[in-house]
């Protein structure tokens, strides 16, 4: 009995020994990787350039590193898929502004300037990973009050919302967690699948040719918005004369009734002219420029 008892306090000292050599390795592993200096190389006629040129050299050695990582966690036939879709990230444009990366020597011959750069893989990832989180708050924010973005900022959002999803491409690769951030930019490409929604409420301040003029006006806001009876937001669209020409004031409301914005856009085209096709093609010009300019 004290033998089996001796025989069990052993094995379980040398696993727990095992054990603990095994996590001492791994986190010995994650250190230096978190250490990890990624470099890059260039040279130029100024010190811009070259600097410029080892910033793209960077990203090169940077996609291969991230490459090699991932090869390491994922199955085959998924890393193939991420590992190209990797390639086709411009990295240089996303990480040329962080202070993460450093200027590591310079070189100057005649006509020549020499750069080196380099930037710890931990801090880029750790720089990254705020980026993602400020630019995630800030699209929920458009979308908090009324769920979908507005006229006012829809093209901001898609904008903002397209450098999200490759900051948390360049995320996911460097924390080798390939779902991360899919969820919440699942939701937010729900919120741009259509355009904003509106209600649109007409206020005609004449009667000569206003349903012609409607018709113009609807075609031409309908490559911006959907229109929709049931919509919470309003739009309303005055249609105006100051000496016999047209002027349309168009008013966005969010869905608590708070002006989001304005349009004032002042045709110079007299009233009677609408019924010749010609004037009612450049009404549609003059009111979809106006339109473009506020979207």
């Amino acid at each position: 009995m004290l033998c089996s008892i001796i025989r069990c306090l052993l094995i379980c000292t040398i696993s727990i020994g095992i054990i603990s050599c095994k996590s001492a390795k791994d986190i010995d592993t994650l250190q230096q990787k978190d250490n990890k200096y990624i470099y890059g190389e260039g040279q130029g006629v100024s010190f811009d350039v070259a600097k410029q040129y080892a910033i793209q050299d960077l990203t090169t050695n940077l996609k291969v590193s991230i490459k090699y990582s991932l090869q390491n966690t994922t199955q085959q036939e998924n890393n193939v898929l991420q590992t190209k879709a990797m390639s086709n990230i411009r990295l240089e444009s996303q990480i040329k502004d962080l202070p993460s990366v450093e200027v590591d020597k310079i070189k100057k011959s005649k006509d020549k300037v020499f750069v080196r750069v380099k930037v710890k893989q931990s801090i880029l990832k750790s720089e990254i990973y705020n980026r993602v989180q400020f630019k995630k708050q800030k699209l929920l924010s458009m979308i908090t009050q009324c769920d979908t973005p507005s006229f006012s900022n829809f093209r901001v959002f898609k904008t903002l919302l397209k450098d999200l999803t490759s900051d948390i491409s360049l995320y996911q690769a460097l924390a080798e967690n390939m779902d991360y951030g899919n969820n919440i930019l699942a939701s937010l490409q729900d919120s741009i699948s259509t355009k904003p929604k509106y209600r649109i409420l007409w206020n005609n301040k004449h009667q000569y040719n206003a349903n012609e003029i409607q018709d113009i006006i609807a075609s031409e806001i309908a490559k911006f918005i959907k229109i929709d009876k049931d919509s919470k937001r309003d739009l309303i669209i005055d249609i105006n004369s100051n000496d016999k020409t047209i002027v349309i004031f168009l008013k966005f409301y969010d869905c608590d009734k708070n002006m989001e914005n304005a349009i004032q856009i002042d045709t110079y085209m007299q009233q009677s002219s609408i019924k010749m096709s010609s004037s009612k093609s450049r009404l549609g010009a003059i009111i979809y420029k106006a339109i473009e300019a506020h979207y």
